[in-house]
């Protein structure tokens, strides 16, 4: 399966970006039959959570999700 997203970024990386850091998360998302979605969750985390001076926090992210019928 081929991916494309923009870069979703923490409100303050602490690092992370000069570390490299990268992860994977799961997403699940509930579509109905116009192609609105109603619900969403996280199956499986990166582990990696949203830092702000070295301490977690909840956020906000925008991804761009790509994709084509082979």
């Amino acid at each position: 399966m081929e991916q494309h997203g923009k870069d979703a970024r923490h409100p303050e990386t602490d690092g992370s970006r000069t570390r490299s850091a990268a992860g994977t998360v799961t997403m699940s998302f509930d579509v109905d039959a116009t192609g609105k979605v109603h619900g969403s969750s996280v199956v499986k985390s990166s582990g990696h959570p949203a830092l702000a001076g070295g301490k977690p926090v909840s956020a906000s992210v925008k991804v761009q999700y790509a994709w084509r019928l082979n």
